[in-house]
């Protein structure tokens, strides 16, 4: 007798339910995509001990009559495919009609739906029908999910502690609330609101009922179009960034999906505007040809695969930096009052001296004020500096405090940049060569990256008995000491790439080799500062991300004395 046996149905049917339902917040996901097919414009999703002990979606949508009812809990039942092209044209987001019979096989369920004024309840138990009657119920449908895994212990053991599950659930329906704007959104935890997100005709109406109004005053809208999609939604200034990528949301088609593409895309734009191990917000929905998206990948339905990978990144790509073309990206401060951070004073306040006039102080006594042009921040009078680390200048919008390191490292990374793509990089020869000794693993590195090193400008060759000589340095990076090149020798270990290598190592000098805080700036320095960061590509930041500029507006200095409410 062979040993390969058909499985029985229960079997199947649990290891199918496996496939699509992972977690409480699983089953969620499917009911509430079932109710927005189903055209409902309120959705309450109520749940306890974290969805473990009762999940419950309810909604006005169309309803179903006593026959589909009863055969929605059959395996592949569906009413949105018709043949094998629908497969490939995919407009609904369920359709696999794998939902409910995977979730009624794993747990009690109670379904209760109308299309008017007479109703149907049904009650199933791991896959098994057990009553069904007719009652009075209003247009819609709901369905009470129990006692999640009760007859696959198993699967139950895994599932985390109920604020764990929770927070999957919240989640979930915190996105689709965004996708959905037209429909009123409620989550409802052990018989508490957690989450009411109303019904509107703005996303940004949205983002504020479920992240607040500081979160989206600081989000640009994004409205884009090409020849393959049509991309739309709010993305987070430069400044708004979260410590993961919780707050990113992407939607193809109306459908919450995860794509790799996508976020390959959103970093490159936002690149080097971004600060170090910090990641952007954005609620996106894209609209693609349908029959070029693919969403019969895997029965979650939330990864799917694209016809066309090159345009949809090139689409994104070009779509946030027209956002950031399109908008005013200086961050603009609340002046709130006792941050409790105590900040180093780089200079004295002597009673009787006039140190915010004193030349030697780093701002300008006796030199007449000008006004700067920039392209960046407009006409702008320079007032002076403040702590020996910021320029204060004045426009049409208020005060602007520009960070004096953080603006000329943007200016410096940017030259050498391009210098570097260009290999055109300009050099200075050294008065001097000089010698460095280095220990074994310093001399194992350099030898590794030599070349790496000469094309970012160094002349360096080996002297022997592990001392090199350097005979020229980048021109815009000059003098260099001799501990900052051993520095740079030893953070080349464990460079993955000479991509890696040229971006890191080009941020680093440029921070290494710009005006530090605690330098006083004359005011030809200051006005420099202005003008140089008027030519950079991304005069807003950093090269890790930090601003280069700030703006208090006159508004927030009005509100602070009381001018007005």
């Amino acid at each position: 007798m062979g040993s390969i046996k058909i499985l029985d149905k229960d079997l199947v049917n649990k290891i199918a339910a496996g496939e699509v339902i992972e977690r409480p917040y699983s089953v969620v996901k499917e009911l509430v995509e079932n109710s927005i097919d189903a055209g409902a414009t309120t959705i309450t999703v109520e749940v306890a001990d974290g969805g473990k002990g009762l999940i419950k979606v309810s909604d006005d949508g169309k309803g179903m009559d006593e026959s589909d009812a009863l055969a929605c809990f059959e395996r592949h039942a569906t009413s949105k495919l018709k043949d094998d092209d629908d497969l490939f044209n995919i407009h609904t987001l369920g359709f696999r009609g794998e939902a409910l019979s995977s979730i009624a096989a794993v747990s009690h369920v109670r379904l209760v739906t109308s299309q008017g004024s007479e109703g149907l309840v049904i009650e199933v138990e791991a896959g098994e029908i057990l009553k069904k009657e007719k009652i009075g119920s209003s247009r819609g449908t709901t369905i009470e999910v129990k006692e999640l895994f009760f007859n696959t212990p198993a699967r139950k053991k895994y599932l985390k502690s109920k604020d764990i599950e929770l927070g999957h659930i919240s989640d979930i329906v915190t996105r689709y609330s965004f996708a959905s704007k037209e429909v009123s959104f409620k989550l409802i935890s052990d018989g508490k609101e957690i989450l009411a997100s109303p019904r509107t005709n703005s996303l940004l109406n949205k983002i504020v009922d479920v992240y607040g109004k500081d979160h989206a005053k600081n989000m640009m809208p994004l409205d884009y179009k090409d020849k393959f999609l049509d991309v739309s939604g709010f993305i987070g200034k430069p400044y708004l960034t979260k410590m993961d990528r919780g707050f990113q949301t992407f939607f193809v088609n109306g459908r919450y999906v995860k794509n790799e593409t996508i976020s390959k895309a959103i970093y490159d734009a936002y690149h080097t505007l971004l600060f170090l191990e910090r990641h952007p917000v954005a609620v996106l929905n894209f609209a693609i040809d349908f029959t070029d998206v693919d969403v019969n990948v895997h029965p979650t339905k939330n990864v799917i695969r694209i016809d066309k990978d090159d345009e949809l990144y090139k689409g994104t790509f070009n779509a946030i930096r027209q956002a950031f073309t399109d908008n005013d990206l200086i961050p603009e401060v609340d002046a709130e009052e006792g941050s409790g951070i105590d900040v180093k004073q780089n200079y004295s306040m002597e009673k009787g001296s006039q140190t915010t006039l004193d030349v030697e102080q780093g701002t300008v006594a006796k030199e007449a004020p000008s006004i700067v042009e920039s392209r960046v921040i407009g006409p702008s009078l320079i007032l002076g500096q403040l702590n020996k680390m910021y320029i204060i200048a004045e426009n049409a919008k208020g005060l602007l405090i520009i960070d004096q390191h953080a603006a000329q490292e943007r200016v410096k990374f940017e030259l050498f940049w391009k210098q570097f793509n260009e290999k055109r990089i300009e050099q200075q020869k050294l008065l001097s060569s000089m010698i460095i000794d280095l220990g074994i693993n310093e001399t194992n590195i350099l030898l590794q990256n030599m070349d790496a090193l000469k094309n970012m400008g160094f002349d360096i060759d080996d002297y022997g008995n592990n001392s090199f000589i350097i005979r020229q340095v980048p021109r815009l990076f000059k003098d260099f000491t001799k501990k900052e090149i051993v520095d740079i020798i030893t953070e080349l270990k464990g460079i993955a790439s000479i991509d890696t290598l040229k971006e890191e190592k080009i941020a680093k000098m440029a921070c290494r080799k710009s005006i530090k805080a605690g330098q006083a700036l004359s005011r030809f320095e200051m006005e420099k500062i202005i003008t140089d960061l008027d030519s950079a590509d991304n005069p807003l930041s950093c090269p890790h991300g930090r601003p280069t500029i700030i703006n208090i507006s006159l508004g927030e200095l009005e509100k602070k004395f009381n001018r007005k409410a």
